[in-house]
């Protein structure tokens, strides 16, 4: 899963040195590497919410270890719970 996947390996991927990942990502999108990380993973969960998953389900798929790590998270950035919104 590329949510799993680390900054070195993505960069590899995309054929290009971490560094030059990170410094894109932090002139593009005036954010960290991670932040941008649990952004997608916030962004890509409410897709799959919104396909009727379920909030267990969904907290596996974008790389969460426990769904409680993963509603804590979901909160922070969205300022409530996965089933409120």
């Amino acid at each position: 899963k590329y949510f799993d996947a680390s900054l070195e390996d993505l960069a590899k991927q995309a054929g290009a040195s971490s560094r030059t990942i990170e410094r894109l990502i932090q002139s593009q999108l005036d954010m960290k590497f991670t932040d941008w990380r649990r952004l997608m993973r916030i962004q890509t969960a409410i897709l799959l919410l919104s396909q009727g998953r379920s909030v267990t389900e969904v907290a596996i798929e974008v790389g969460y270890k426990s769904t409680s790590a993963f509603i804590n998270a979901f909160k922070e950035q969205m300022g409530s719970s996965p089933k409120q919104y």
